[in-house]
């Protein structure tokens, strides 16, 4: 699906008066989108390795990768993905992946303008639900941004 742009963008005025532009991640300024995402998880790809894996990305259905600007630096990234489901009368389910606010933007409430804007795409394409799996130091964060423990996430690493 391809989202309009009142929908796949969006605007924030961060703590401290600056503006935040959230827009879906472009080849323009994928170097510096991984950049941030590194401070996530190591990226370990040169420039031609993201570029690769950013062409998969796009071809997959319903899944949006994001990034958050400030006068056109990317200082956060965040990914949603709408799984279509056969049960829930063929709803799709969100999943929030890869939410991080670069180090020297924290605390600016840029990752929650984040946030609420994946809620607010979720809503638009018509999800029942949405899920994430986080750190236990990062609770408190999805609780105030809306989200409840519920079951648990499990993994097999491969």
């Amino acid at each position: 699906m391809i989202l309009p742009n009142k929908i796949s963008h969006a605007s924030a005025s961060l703590k401290g008066g600056e503006a935040l532009t959230i827009r879906p991640v472009t080849a323009q300024i994928l170097e510096a989108y991984a950049a941030v995402l590194s401070q996530l998880a190591p990226v370990n790809l040169d420039l031609a390795g993201i570029m690769k894996a950013y062409g998969r990305l796009l071809v997959i259905p319903d899944l949006w990768p994001f990034a958050g600007l400030v006068n056109d630096h990317v200082i956060s990234c965040a990914t949603l993905f709408c799984e279509p489901k056969l049960i829930r009368e063929g709803r799709f389910a969100g999943r929030i992946e890869d939410v991080v606010v670069d180090a020297a933007w924290r605390g600016k409430h840029v990752g929650e303008a984040m946030i609420l804007h994946l809620v607010n795409v979720a809503r638009f394409v018509g999800c029942r639900k949405i899920t994430l799996s986080c750190a236990d130091a990062n609770v408190g964060f999805y609780t105030r941004c809306g989200f409840r423990p519920h079951e648990h996430s499990m993994r097999l690493d491969l």
